[in-house]
């Protein structure tokens, strides 16, 4: 195909008009996928923190539920009085006027001390192949 001058004159205008056009449309594509890459990257980050944002929210929910439930607790106890305002110095009065009117002595203090070896119940020095449970130890209270 040849074509004369006149004809190139005629195809000239539209032939820059496809280079330029077929040159926008690269760069027009370039452009987008660095758009997409930019996206799949905000996507994975948008997905990441979601993912943490669940994990926090099912924490928070077993925290509540936890608090919750330890709450019935907390009311049962606070309605016993058991917790509440401290009252320790109305139990240590107390406690003293109990063991004055009962004249209760200090609690004894037991120490456990061995003999050579410990007896049977029948009186006899255990043998060591006899079974533990048939052992007694003899204690003796502290002066």
């Amino acid at each position: 195909m040849n074509f004369s001058a006149e004809e190139l004159k005629k195809l000239a205008g539209p032939l820059v008009l496809f280079v330029v056009m077929l040159a926008a449309g690269a760069g027009l594509i370039f452009w987008l996928q660095q758009l997409q890459v930019v996206a799949v990257g905000e996507l994975a980050t948008a997905r990441n923190e979601r993912g943490q944002a669940d994990e926090r929210l099912a924490r928070i929910a077993e925290e509540e539920k936890e608090v919750s439930d330890k709450l019935a607790v907390y009311q049962r106890l606070k309605s016993l009085r058991i917790l509440g305002e401290e009252r320790r110095l109305e139990w240590a009065d107390a406690m003293r006027r109990i063991s004055a009117g009962r004249e209760l002595l200090e609690p004894p203090v037991y120490t456990a001390s061995c003999s050579s070896r410990p007896s049977t119940r029948w009186g006899r020095a255990a043998p060591s192949r006899r079974r533990r449970s048939l052992r007694t130890w003899k204690c003796s209270r502290a002066p």
